[in-house]
């Protein structure tokens, strides 16, 4: 496979109003998501230590028999049981495809009475992970029910870049970039180009690549408001009267 993006992709990358002016850099996005070309992306700052995602799992309700699987990006593991050991749970996480043998260990128990935990290490150490889902058919006891929450959100040493939100306040709700192509992203960190259908149109890379300067229609930009307008470099120039719609002038310093 190749190690960089090539040309060919997914549907058509951002084209900027004006290509003379417009710059790019490298940027590693949250995993397990997939980001249109022309998302408006912000930057998770890193602490310098990476830092493994760990999502735990509990039972209520003391069930006393049944079944629960768990669903991580997509990939479910085969039925375990109300009351399966850490080794059953961690053996069925690990033989899924987008996840991987050494990937992830279990600990905690014993189910149902005390929760596991699920640590991402391996390929998947230090990495923004999806949050598991976990169904459950249980019996016996009280309204017995399962449920993954986040414990420890991972994180690359130096951060990472996801879509911009303004409702957060983690370094997402200030608005940064633009990416310019369409990137679908895995739980190792890979930034996938093309379509999987077809093995010879499907690429990955380690990073992904977003525009920091240029100007750019509004109407093309995907999650813009006009928050992360004032955000993009206060970058409004204005509406060129050549132009048929609103641009925006990212120029970050």
């Amino acid at each position: 496979m190749a190690t960089s993006p090539i040309l060919t992709f997914v549907g058509e990358g951002l084209i900027p109003a004006y290509s003379a002016d417009a710059q790019t850099m490298a940027v590693v996005m949250a995993g397990c998501k997939y980001y249109a070309a022309g998302t408006v992306i912000a930057q998770v700052q890193g602490s310098g230590t990476a830092v493994n995602e760990v999502q735990t799992l509990t039972i209520t309700g003391t069930p006393t028999g049944g079944t629960f699987v768990i669903t991580f990006d997509g990939q479910t593991t085969t039925a375990l049981a109300y009351n399966a050991s850490t080794a059953v749970v961690q053996a069925a996480l690990q033989a899924l495809p987008n996840i991987g043998s050494g990937n992830v260990t279990v600990a905690g128990g014993a189910l149902p009475g005390t929760a596991i935990t699920m640590t991402f290490v391996g390929e998947m150490a230090g990495k923004r992970q999806t949050l598991a889902t976990v169904y459950a058919s249980l019996t016996g006891g009280t309204s017995p029910a399962a449920a993954i929450t986040l414990t420890t959100t991972g994180k690359q040493a130096a951060g990472y870049w996801d879509s911009y939100d303004d409702a957060v306040s983690d370094g997402r709700e200030i608005a940064r970039a633009l990416l310019r192509y369409p990137t679908r992203t895995d739980g190792k960190g890979r930034h996938y180009y093309g379509t999987e259908a077809v093995s010879d149109n499907f690429y990955f890379a380690f990073t992904a690549e977003a525009y920091y300067k240029g100007v750019f229609y509004t109407a093309n930009l995907v999650g813009i408001d006009a928050n992360g307008v004032a955000d993009l470099g206060k970058m409004v120039s204005g509406v060129n009267s050549a132009l048929t719609a609103a641009v925006a002038q990212i120029k970050l310093y």
